[in-house]
């Protein structure tokens, strides 16, 4: 399988995402691929912060998820595709269940 996958789950160190999230980790859902030619990988986080808006997504140990979370709207961001291949900067936990990608999605080409 090569990476990035559009609808994968994969946890991203944070330091990729923003200089002034405390936690060293977090889980990212890819949105789309980058058009040819183009680096950035555009993500959305998750947040245990149920209390962000965005779409609701249930602890999945499988997925290593242990805590309820969101996919929270105002944390859109976007990743150099090269990253993905960087074992310490992106690992890959498994496809995001299609139920939640699909809300996720429809909100994305809302917007």
């Amino acid at each position: 399988m090569s990476h990035p996958v559009r609808g994968g789950l994969y946890r991203v160190r944070t330091t990729l995402l923003s200089g002034t999230d405390p936690k060293p980790t977090r889980p990212v859902v890819v949105l789309a691929l980058p058009p040819f030619g183009l680096p950035d990988v555009p993500v959305l986080t998750r947040t245990s912060d149920t209390s962000e808006r965005g779409v609701f997504h249930p602890r999945n140990p499988a997925l290593g998820l242990s805590k309820d979370g969101v996919f929270g709207y105002r944390y859109w961001r976007s990743i150099d595709e090269r990253y993905f291949r960087v074992d310490d900067a992106v690992t890959y936990l498994g496809d995001l269940e299609a139920v939640y990608f699909d809300q996720i999605v429809q909100w994305w080409e809302n917007t």
